[in-house]
């Protein structure tokens, strides 16, 4: 009875050591991150800095940062990014361009060697929307699916020496997701209109047809379905997809699939949408390596909030909340990625600027990264405006201020805001003409040492700069 009693003992302790946060890192300053794991462990992360360049950091198995490249984007507005690794430990990410039903491209890239890839618009010639595309590599070929107001399917050959667009196909299921199923054989997950849910086998020509319903008779009426589908989670020969219903839930849907056409569980974990909003909502999953799935995504209200949840047997935890009211409106801003032997790293964008990394899970990774690496962006050529600190490093006392040149208009008086790197705001600087290029202090002696990050609003931009605090 005892060894049982210890058994169970541990049991209960392994599986509650899943929602252990670890500490939060800052990586930058950005939009739009996103994360993926690699063959060997390695993590890799990349996202939009302020300055439309693509930031790219990739950490060994216990989070010390391994390389650091910042890629150029030609200036343009890259959002809303999927990325996966290869076998070969190679990235390969695709951004959509703008925002919405404005956006364009869309945008491919990978890096070979130690080389990252000129970013390729893989449809300069519409101008439909582009919308949330997803990648899947195999070998030398890419597939990536998006929403252009149905679906969209592409095929990208020799990406490995020379991308070469092969085939462009349009598809009945909107935001369509490649995945290629234990079986060998290709796959799409995507909407089909009000009709719901779909999985779709897809032969190498992007010729796909549809295969069984998700959703059908599961959650409710099929015209309340609004699918932001997301890319599958393999585990064994199931899978996990989920998506969002109209209303008030969102509903998040576990399937045995590939195998048998039947659905094995689903969870509500609303309430927080309204029905537009949750066509704007994308879940991201990971399979852990302990065997469950994690999913995280974003509640959208008064108080937007990050939650990540685990699935096990069947069975949904609670939500964990990351950034309970901390949040402006930060739609895909959430990924998540499997860590080696146990737990998950998750991103997301604080504020929408600040690009954050935690850790879940009874491990020993933590995101080490070296900030003398890394692009800070603190001027923003079209306001030519520069925040500086000085010292910096400091020890209790810093005087931030800002110098501006011809292009920009500095307010009579504005607000200068400091937040720890976990998006809490500590202190908030009333700071008048006469004061903005002078500076103003900061005395910062209560506050434990890290980094900060300072920022403040003009004409609708926000600029940011880090500043660290020493003993």
């Amino acid at each position: 009875m005892k060894i049982l009693f210890a058994v169970l003992l541990l049991f209960a302790s392994a599986h509650s050591e899943w929602h252990t946060q670890g500490d939060s890192a800052f990586l930058g300053f950005g939009r739009t991150p996103t994360i993926a794991r690699g063959p060997s462990g390695d993590i890799h992360v990349a996202y939009m800095s302020l300055t439309k360049k693509c930031v790219y950091f990739r950490f060994d198995p216990n989070g010390n940062l391994l390389e650091s490249d910042t890629v150029e984007t030609g200036a343009r507005n890259f959002l809303k990014p999927d990325m996966v690794v290869d076998m070969n430990n190679a990235p390969h990410i695709v951004f959509q361009e703008g925002e919405y039903a404005e956006a364009r491209g869309p945008w491919y890239s990978n890096k070979t060697g130690n080389t990252w890839k000129a970013f390729i618009n893989l449809y300069p010639e519409t101008t439909d929307r582009v919308n949330v595309p997803a990648i899947q590599v195999v070998d030398d070929t890419a597939y990536v699916g998006y929403l252009n107001g149905n679906g969209m399917l592409i095929k990208i050959l020799h990406i490995s020496s020379g991308p070469v667009v092969a085939l462009r196909r349009a598809v009945t299921p909107w935001r369509p997701f490649p995945v290629k199923g234990p079986d060998g054989a290709w796959h799409v997950h995507g909407r089909d209109g009000a009709n719901g849910d779909y999985l779709y086998s897809m032969n190498g020509d992007l010729e796909v047809s549809k295969s069984y319903a998700l959703t059908n008779g599961r959650i409710g009426k099929t015209s309340e379905i609004h699918c932001a589908a997301s890319t599958p989670a393999l585990l064994g020969d199931n899978a996990f997809f989920c998506g969002t219903t109209g209303g008030d839930f969102e509903m998040f849907i576990w399937f045995n699939t590939f195998n048998r056409a039947q659905a094995g569980g689903h969870c509500v974990l609303g309430p927080g949408f309204g029905s537009w909003t949750a066509e704007g909502v994308v879940p991201h999953m990971a399979k852990g390596d302990d065997g469950a799935a994690y999913i995280t995504y974003e509640s959208d209200g008064t108080a937007s909030s990050i939650h990540l949840v685990r699935v096990v047997n069947n069975v949904f935890s609670s939500p964990v909340t990351i950034g309970s009211q901390l949040m402006k409106i930060i739609r895909y801003d959430s990924r998540v990625a499997a860590l080696k032997d146990s737990g998950v790293g998750l991103v997301y964008a604080q504020q929408n600027f600040m690009v954050i990394a935690k850790t879940f899970g009874n491990n020993t990774f933590r995101f080490n990264l070296n900030h003398s690496g890394m692009e800070t962006p603190q001027r923003d050529d079209r306001e030519d405006v520069v925040l500086y600190a000085s010292p910096n490093p400091f020890n209790a006392f810093v005087k931030i201020g800002m110098h501006d040149g011809p292009a920009s208009n500095l307010p009579i008086q504005l607000d200068i805001n400091i937040y720890d790197i976990a998006g809490n705001k500590v202190a908030v600087l009333g700071c008048k003409a006469d004061l903005k290029k002078t500076g103003i202090l900061w005395n910062a002696g209560n506050m434990p040492p890290g980094v900060y990050v300072v920022t403040t609003a003009i004409n609708n931009r926000t600029f940011s700069t880090r500043v660290t605090m020493v003993r």
